[in-house]
């Protein structure tokens, strides 16, 4: 892609401008955004689960989807665009991780990827979802990842966006990247500039704007160290644990796994690996595209996923029922 030094330098002002709105707290929390948003998912609602009081927003029509988050990540996150696109073809619910955004963590115990994997699919039943189908990105694509491992008979298809196994099978991060992600001492618009650095190619200054324009019409939630710190603990040992190769070489779900070319944090070597393995398992690449590639082009990427997910039988005339909380 050709750099244009005019159209660099505009995105660089429109992206300060942003931050000067974000900075006064006006980002994701004004009259318009809410109305926006409530006009797109919904109010906000809580279910009990275990020692967890997940919130969640439940919009759409068609067969369950259930979008789960990646690290320091909110259901707030989620690209606007994608979340429009997605909805029109499936009842679409998004979530906030145990103890993270608005879902309060009641117990003391430390978070894993495999718990978090039996906690989403404890919420699907709690919420009447009868095998839905599951999207992760990033530590979602984990926790999806485990899910289609330890619990595919009760789920649908699944689809893992940067994700890996865990344990020796993984393909770690590139240099510094994921630690830029997590733990940069920067603040204000040197952090933003050091995480879009990570998310997206350099060539992708636009899109990253795009993105973060589109979470100024979502109400962003409030996220804390200690959250992060859980979350962090949680990656670790997935990464330091046994991971779910095995039972992964074995599962029955319909599995599909994508990522960026260009990925510095979960590097598309672990996609094409799990796709390999996976009895049931595909794999779908993007070109110049980092960490946050289905951010990147979402309406391209809403199109594979409902290529993929509705590309079974079943999945067209199975409608979730409806629980509300």
């Amino acid at each position: 892609m050709k750099f244009d030094v005019r159209a660099a330098t505009a995105i660089l002002f429109s992206t300060l401008v942003v931050t000067s709105f974000c900075t006064l707290g006006c980002s994701g929390r004004g009259p318009a955004a809410k109305y926006v948003w409530k006009e797109t998912a919904g109010p906000l609602q809580y279910a009990r689960v275990g020692d967890v009081d997940y919130a969640y927003f439940r919009f759409g029509s068609g067969p369950p989807l259930i979008l789960i988050c990646g690290i320091t990540m909110t259901m707030a996150q989620w690209d606007f665009e994608l979340l429009r696109e997605l909805k029109d073809s499936f009842e679409v619910v998004i979530f906030d991780n145990p103890g993270i955004g608005e879902s309060i963590d009641h117990s003391n115990t430390p978070l894993t990827i495999e718990g978090m994997a039996a906690g989403t699919v404890a919420l699907a039943r709690d919420l009447g979802l009868e095998r839905p189908n599951i999207l992760g990105w990033s530590m979602g694509g984990e926790i999806a990842t485990a899910i289609g491992a330890l619990h595919g008979s009760e789920v649908d298809a699944i689809v893992v966006a940067a994700g890996n196994p865990g344990g020796p099978q993984l393909v770690p991060p590139q240099g510094e990247a994921f630690e830029t992600l997590v733990n940069s001492k920067a603040t204000g618009i040197a952090r933003k500039r050091e995480i879009a650095s990570v998310l997206f190619p350099r060539d992708q200054t636009e899109a990253a704007l795009r993105y973060g324009m589109g979470l100024l019409l979502i109400p962003q939630e409030t996220v804390t160290k200690q959250a992060v710190n859980r979350q962090k603990v949680a990656v670790k040992s997935w990464k330091d644990g046994p991971g779910v190769w095995g039972p992964l070489g074995t599962t029955r779900s319909r599995m599909l796994f994508s990522g960026g070319d260009e990925d510095l944090i979960v590097p598309i070597e672990n996609a094409v690996k799990m796709a390999a393995h996976v009895p049931n398992g595909s794999l779908k690449r993007y070109p110049d595209a980092g960490h946050a590639f289905l951010f990147q082009e979402p309406k391209k990427f809403a199109t594979e996923v409902k290529k993929f997910l509705l590309s079974n039988p079943a999945a067209g005339d199975r409608s979730s029922t409806r629980t509300r909380h």
